[in-house]
């Protein structure tokens, strides 16, 4: 009983794709939404952009720099209030220095980590 049901499973586990891969592909209904997908399918669109390696580092590296121009003037803003509200306190207000000082030269690195690799993509063409 046992030997029959291990035979049945696997033999379910590798016929199975043959019923998978003969359905249609969705590529189709993918790239224009206005045709009609056959009811009863399922149809599962790639939601990245990319369709290379380096179109992945360049949307890695497009969202962190939005990310950063998101959060450095925040830090830049929460520095001053720092700085504001430090009433002479001499340690509050080196930490607000800090703050401001790090968050200006995180987004030099960014900047220059943007501009370093838009020129090796000119560079060298891809």
């Amino acid at each position: 009983m046992k030997k029959l049901f291990l035979t049945l499973l696997l033999g379910t586990v590798l016929l199975s794709p043959v019923f998978v891969l003969a359905q249609h592909t969705c590529e189709e209904y993918c790239d224009d939404m206005t045709l009609g997908f056959p009811s009863g399918q399922t149809c599962i669109c790639n939601p990245m952009t990319a369709d290379s390696f380096e179109g992945i580092i360049g949307g890695i590296i497009d969202f962190i720099f939005k990310i950063a121009l998101f959060l450095v003037p925040l830090m830049v803003i929460w520095g001053g209030v720092l700085f504001v509200s430090a009433g002479g306190n001499m340690e509050q207000i080196k930490k607000a220095k800090t703050v401001i000082f790090w968050s200006l030269i995180g987004f030099v690195v960014i900047l220059l980590a943007r501009g370093f690799s838009d020129l090796l993509e000119e560079i060298l063409g891809i």
